[in-house]
């Protein structure tokens, strides 16, 4: 069955699914483009296409301006490796010949290229070479970027701004630009109104402790040391999922929980759908535990949710680390992975930020747990941050586990161990 190029996941994608496009003669529009390889301005091939030593600054600069152009529209994919009819709108007529060397190669060049001159960067933005057969280093390169949220971008000094109109990249007028900026600043007040909301519930669920239970089960009482800790993704555009949760809950089927460092999970997840509970436009699950309560919820939005209260019991100090509050964060990242791609969205940047509130804790390094210190603040905030594609995931995630070892006066000992490829196949991505 071919694959959809715009939703699935990029390293999915065959050499046979290109080929198709030049088969069926498919016609460029408002978010496919086509090029038969890498721009010169005198005819001649382009460095990459002669010794493989790097790509000239006219190819760059080409892929760029359909890059900016269908990140400040719709979205898109641009096609490096495919020869174009005279049609207007142009047509794929047939593979091109030669194909692009060391495909892999170039189209890693190609992409620390683009986001150097790109400018503000691209959060969701996938450049991949295909090999036209698993022995051949030669291909085809496959781009894909995703409508932004941060538009309009340029690129070079000073940046130039294109947007996709119909089948041609066009440079972008006052007005579309005033409009962009309208825009943006629509959804930045979305994302902060929502993060605003969450962090308002996650408080009261904090105030609830004193006394010693909410209405959706028991809960540590305000008299134990403990931390709270809320990890939200708040998708920047609406995901609007229709007939929500009915189409989360029913049929019911089995759910799927990443497999983080040894753990199956963190903040509790369920085995199946049907264990979900219903809310107006959102699902929610909540574990009562006396060491542990958690709470996870999905909204038709887009909105992923986690909230842990973390306890001491027995009269005993309570201490904990902050590789534990770091996974409840990897386990967000892999969950809002899981729930942009269930509901089709791929394309759909997500924005976290995270708080964490402390009652007579103590804090230990994961290296050392014999040694101890207090936790030297009641409140504290994590990010705002961009969660982008899975070319970024791990790089993102470092920089949040940074600062939160930063946040409880710590230096980082030790990173959560991960296999960001393993982790996703445990669900099914």
């Amino acid at each position: 069955m071919a694959r959809d190029l715009f939703i699935d996941p990029i390293d999915e994608i065959k050499f046979d699914d290109i080929a198709d496009l030049a088969k069926e003669k498919v016609e460029e529009g408002i978010r496919l483009e086509f090029k038969r390889g890498l721009s010169t301005s005198d005819g001649h091939p382009d460095r990459w296409m002669r010794d493989q030593s790097a790509i000239g600054r006219v190819a760059r600069d080409d892929i760029a301006k359909e890059i900016v152009a269908f990140a400040n529209a719709y979205g898109g994919v641009i096609i490096i490796g495919i020869d174009e009819t005279d049609d207007h709108p142009k047509r794929a007529a047939q593979l091109a010949s030669p194909q692009i060397p060391r495909v892999a190669d170039c189209a890693e060049q190609l992409a620390r290229a683009l986001r150097s001159i790109i400018d503000p960067p691209i959060p969701m933005l996938d450049i991949r070479g295909v090999p036209s057969s698993p022995s051949s280093g030669e291909g085809a390169i496959l781009v894909r970027v995703s409508s932004s949220p941060s538009a309009p971008h340029g690129f070079g000094v000073p940046p130039a701004a294109y947007i996709r109109q119909g089948s041609e990249s066009k440079p972008l007028s006052m007005r579309e630009l005033q409009s962009m900026f309208f825009e943006r600043r629509t959804r930045l007040e979305r994302v902060t109104s929502r993060q605003n909301e969450l962090s308002a519930s996650a408080r009261e669920l904090w105030a609830s402790r004193r006394h010693g239970a909410t209405s959706q089960g028991g809960i540590p009482s305000l008299d134990l040391p403990a931390i709270q800790f809320r990890c939200s993704l708040v998708p920047t555009d609406d995901l609007a999922i229709d007939n929500f949760p009915d189409r989360f809950l029913d049929p019911p089927r089995a759910f799927p929980r990443p497999e983080i460092d040894n753990e199956t999970t963190v903040v509790a997840l369920p085995t199946w759908t049907s264990e979900w509970r219903r809310r107006y436009r959102a699902v929610e699950h909540v574990k009562p535990d006396p060491k542990l309560y958690s709470l996870a919820s999905f909204e038709a939005d887009g909105v992923f949710n986690q909230v842990a209260i973390v306890v001491g019991l027995g009269g005993e100090p309570f201490s904990t680390t902050p590789a534990w509050f770091a996974k409840v964060i990897l386990q967000g990242m892999i969950m809002a992975e899981w729930f942009r791609r269930w509901a089709s969205r791929p394309d759909v940047e997500y924005a976290l930020d995270g708080e964490l509130w402390n009652a007579d804790a103590q804090v230990c390094t994961s290296r050392n747990r014999g040694e101890w210190d207090v936790v030297p603040w009641l409140h504290e905030r994590i990010g705002p941050y961009s969660v982008g594609n899975r070319a970024t995931f791990q790089e993102t995630f470092d920089v949040i586990e940074r600062e939160l070892w930063d946040a409880f006066r710590l230096r980082r000992q030790e990173g959560v161990k991960f296999d960001l490829t393993k982790v996703f196949q445990s669900i099914n991505l």
